[in-house]
């Protein structure tokens, strides 16, 4: 079986060499592996790191491409355009692949899967006491949702995998990714994929790694940008979001309405930050609780809460830029 992989880079320099030495590292057939990289206008070394790895003689055919919208989802077409593989994994540029990883997915779809997928921990390139903190607050529920490949285990079908592969049947059919939405792409398209008949299937044996966001300030605006994003997608597609992708918002604006309320009574302020005070705290210590005590792990809670305002306010700001937004989404759709 012919796999195709899609990896769309943006000023990857850091993490490029070390996915390149593990896909070489791969136990399926290296010849029957095709790679479309798409440099989506890298001011770094990733596009000069893309075509020093297509010099590469063992795969099947190794093709480097331009995304000049340089957004992911206009990247994941520009791989979709391409790829001459019976099946494309999609894998994210920062990700980090075990040596059967491919092979795995391959059994999954050999077995009768239409899209296969796996557990997804992130991971720190850097080990620190403080990037470790950071880390648990990015693999806790609490700090990064319910996604079923978070935590799940077994092998059944759900709404939405991480580095998934997909049988061409599929592709064929469901098409293009939407390059209307920027953060939420995957949701709509998952979603699009369930809609035309195919299930999504998740086991917990197939495994890859995401680097999280090294430090808190950048960690803070991917929480804002997942926020912002998921408010608008949910005017253009309330099915792909779950009510999970809305508590954040919801936390922000009752703690910002108890506020005001501060005027008149302080009830309303104690019942919304004494609840969260007490699950921050419990979810903190079911984080930590493996892990080798510093005292920068104090500082989790603190973490905690400020990726949860920063989502929160994202969705706010999703909601007031909602209508501009479906005005220029209804036009580009006319368009095309």
């Amino acid at each position: 079986m012919l796999v195709s992989i899609g990896i769309i880079a943006l000023n990857e320099e850091d993490y490029l060499p070390a996915l390149w030495q593990e896909i070489l590292k791969q136990d399926y057939n290296l010849e029957e592996i095709e790679l479309v990289l798409v440099d989506s206008g890298s001011t770094d070394r990733t596009l000069e790191l893309m075509e020093e790895f297509s010099h590469q003689k063992v795969f099947h055919n190794v093709q480097v491409l331009s995304n000049p919208k340089r957004i992911l989802s206009s990247g994941l077409n520009v791989a979709i355009d391409h790829y001459s593989g019976d099946v494309l994994l999609r894998l994210d540029a920062h990700a980090s692949i075990p040596e059967d990883f491919i092979r795995k997915n391959v059994e999954n779809i050999q077995d009768g899967a239409a899209v296969s997928g796996g557990k997804r921990p992130a991971i720190m390139s850097e080990i620190t006491p403080y990037s470790q903190m950071l880390l648990a607050a990015e693999n806790s529920l609490f700090g990064s949702g319910i996604a079923p490949y978070r935590t799940s285990s077994g092998r059944r079908p759900v709404k939405s995998l991480f580095h998934p592969m997909f049988r061409r049947e599929v592709i064929d059919q469901v098409g293009h990714y939407d390059e209307k939405l920027i953060r939420t792409e995957d949701n709509e398209y998952n979603y699009r994929v369930s809609q035309a008949g195919y299930d999504l299937i998740y086991d917990d044996s197939v495994i890859s790694y995401q680097y999280a966001r090294p430090d808190l300030q950048r960690m803070m605006q991917q929480k804002f940008g997942n926020g912002e994003w998921i408010a608008k997608t949910l005017f253009v597609c309330k099915p792909c979001i779950s009510i999970f992708h809305v508590v954040p918002f919801a936390f922000v604006m009752a703690m910002l309405l108890s506020f005001i309320l501060l005027h008149w009574t302080s009830w309303p302020f104690i019942l919304v930050m004494g609840s969260y005070v007490v699950a921050n705290l419990l979810m903190s210590f079911l984080a930590l609780r493996h892990m080798e005590f510093h005292p920068v792990n104090l500082l989790l809670p603190i973490v905690f809460f400020l990726l949860h305002v920063s989502y929160g306010v994202g969705s706010l700001v999703g909601f007031i830029q909602t209508p501009k937004f479906l005005k220029d989404y209804r036009q580009s759709s006319k368009k095309n």
